[in-house]
């Protein structure tokens, strides 16, 4: 049912695979509702034993990114996955300074294009 050691995928990031049954965790939009992160683990259940953290921010189902998914549609993904469920999560500190690094990239193109613009 769970792995002794969640294989790293990138820094900061971890995958593991959920059986069957309930996944022992609750989840709450973050980020301004960029993310789902995890609120709570149930005690015993397959995330704790997984070594699902709270505040680790849920990135990706069965390989395909959920940031900047709606909580309501990840949430109908999650129900409607199969298992086994692959989901990978990101270390919430990581996620946040990605954002800002984002954002600061995005808002800073937007300043070079209309500068450009009005050249």
């Amino acid at each position: 049912m769970c792995v002794d050691v969640p294989p790293i995928v990138a820094e900061g990031e971890m995958e593991v695979v959920f059986e069957a049954g309930s996944l022992g965790l609750q989840l709450e939009t973050g980020f301004g509702g960029l993310a789902v992160v995890v609120k709570r683990r149930t005690p015993g259940g397959q995330a704790a034993a997984l070594g699902v953290k709270a505040n680790q921010v849920l990135v990706a189902i069965h390989g395909e990114s959920v940031v900047g998914t709606e909580f309501a549609q990840v949430m109908w993904q999650l129900a409607q996955a199969h298992k086994p469920l692959m989901l990978r999560f990101r270390d919430h500190d990581i996620f946040y300074k990605e954002q800002r690094l984002t954002g600061a990239a995005a808002a800073a193109a937007t300043a070079a294009a209309e500068k450009r613009g009005s050249a």
